[in-house]
């Protein structure tokens, strides 16, 4: 009898795929998924320590040298703006480097990277604070944009993932600089995705998931979002992974806005 193809699960075997944010939260789950998919993964981060302490991780899940030679990574500074263009370039060209300095191009790139949420009020908010709070964010996946297709399979089985969230929708007080910047990030996909054509490109708007960042959050303050939400539950990284997961393996899919959001945007 001859060996069963599975046409879904095998979609991303022997891919390569590029994660921003890929050393916690939904940006490593995204990697956990990538690897069971049988990808190999790449993940990065501003501080190196995180990127080792991820890989560590990865490889302690996983821990079959079949999964450890698939999973890599590198610290890349994506806060100054100055030299953000240069970082990525040098980031691009040691991701595709490969481990034996055989060149190798990138399948897909999930953008889940942030720096920390700075809500400030926009009656307290100046040009330099405002354009500060978009370049992690916003300027980032503009400048990977740019840079990606050097580095790229140009293909449509190839993919790029954006982030945004359901604050685009339902920004809470005090959230138009930071709600602005991630309706921009919805915006881009769809200039992205005919400027990087076949390349495909989607955003991901996630709600209120349980990363590092929420957990600094009261218990209190975590019942009073699983309150608004419509399954009644605060989302978890891995099942946000599934719709990063669906971004990379439907070819068809460009310029989709997918949410994963616990309804959020309803309430």
């Amino acid at each position: 009898m001859s060996e069963i193809r599975f046409k879904s699960i095998n979609k991303l075997n022997d891919s390569f795929v590029l994660i921003f944010g890929g050393t916690k939260g939904i940006g490593l789950a995204v990697a956990a998924a990538a690897l069971e998919h049988g990808a190999s993964v790449f993940v990065t981060s501003s501080q190196e320590e995180n990127v080792q302490h991820a890989i560590k991780e990865l490889r302690t899940t996983y821990h079959s040298e079949e999964f450890h030679h698939r999973i890599s990574g590198a610290s890349c500074d994506l806060g100054s703006s100055d030299q953000l263009e240069e970082n990525l370039r040098k980031l691009f060209e040691l991701a595709s480097s490969g481990s034996t300095n055989q060149r190798r191009l990138i399948d897909h790139i999930v953008f889940t990277a942030g720096d920390s949420l700075k809500v400030v009020p926009l009656s307290d908010s100046t040009p330099a604070s405002i354009l500060n709070s978009g370049t992690v964010r916003f300027l980032a996946p503009l400048i990977i944009g740019k840079l990606a297709t050097k580095y790229m399979r140009i293909s449509n089985r190839s993919s790029i993932t954006l982030t945004s969230g359901s604050m685009t929708r339902r920004p809470e007080h005090d959230w138009t600089v930071l709600a602005a910047f991630a309706s921009g990030t919805e915006g881009m996909r769809f200039g992205l995705s005919k400027d990087l054509a076949p390349i495909r490109v989607n955003v991901v708007a996630p709600g209120v998931v349980q990363t590092p960042l929420l957990a600094r959050l009261p218990e209190q303050a975590k019942e009073e979002w699983r309150k608004v939400l419509l399954t009644g539950e605060l989302g978890w990284p891995e099942d946000v992974a599934e719709a990063y997961v669906y971004s990379m393996k439907d070819r068809s899919a460009t310029g989709a806005l997918v949410d994963s959001s616990d309804g959020r945007i309803f309430n």
